[in-house]
């Protein structure tokens, strides 16, 4: 298998799932949203709310939430989000924003805890 397919792999399967995961927290935690609510602004279902919360996607998630700069840029997209600042097309071309941040710099170490 390639490295770039197994890299892309890894992103769609743990990166992003994980990034929703520390956003969708972000919302029902420190903003103190509904699942229903914090479900209806990021454009998911109700029960991919409560799954990312309880960790049954995203498991990795608790990795990528020790890394400051990453979590800096969630917290960020979580306030734009909790105040409408933020159309939902633009979610995730911010969450692709973040993704390619840690794909072209090479001196960070998160995407090694994809493998």
């Amino acid at each position: 298998m390639s490295i770039m397919k197994n890299f892309c792999e890894n992103i769609a399967n743990d990166f992003i799932p994980s990034i929703r995961a520390l956003i969708t927290r972000e919302l029902v935690e420190r903003y103190g949203l509904t699942q229903k609510k914090a479900a209806d602004l990021l454009e998911i279902t109700q029960p991919a709310v409560s799954q990312y919360l309880k960790e049954a996607r995203a498991s990795k998630a608790k990795n990528f939430a020790k890394n400051k700069e990453l979590m800096k840029m969630i917290e960020e997209l979580a306030f734009r989000i909790y105040n409408n600042d933020i159309k939902s097309s633009e979610i995730s071309k911010n969450i692709c924003k973040i993704c390619e941040k840690y794909r072209n710099n090479k001196d960070e170490c998160i995407l090694s805890d994809l493998s």
